[in-house]
């Protein structure tokens, strides 16, 4: 094993994407994270119930994007 090699020998991945639901209260709850949007969307489709909004934070660029029940839109950072 070389001294750059990850312990296992496996490279560890960070993911792109923290995903919180928000709270009636507007209070984020910590979901879970996603590789990449498709993913966060079948996180959050399997999670939604009623009108629950979601949050997806970018973890590379800091961006923020919404997604209400059946849309999804771009915050600013």
């Amino acid at each position: 094993m070389h001294a750059d090699e990850p312990l296992g020998g496996t490279p560890m991945t960070i993911p792109r994407f923290d995903i919180f639901r928000v709270d009636k209260d507007g209070s984020l709850f910590w979901m879970g994270t996603a590789e990449n949007v498709s993913e966060a969307r079948k996180l959050v489709t399997r999670q939604q119930s009623g009108s629950r909004d979601f949050v997806l934070f970018d973890l590379r660029n800091g961006t923020k994007v919404e997604m209400k029940s059946g849309s999804t839109q771009q915050l600013s950072r």
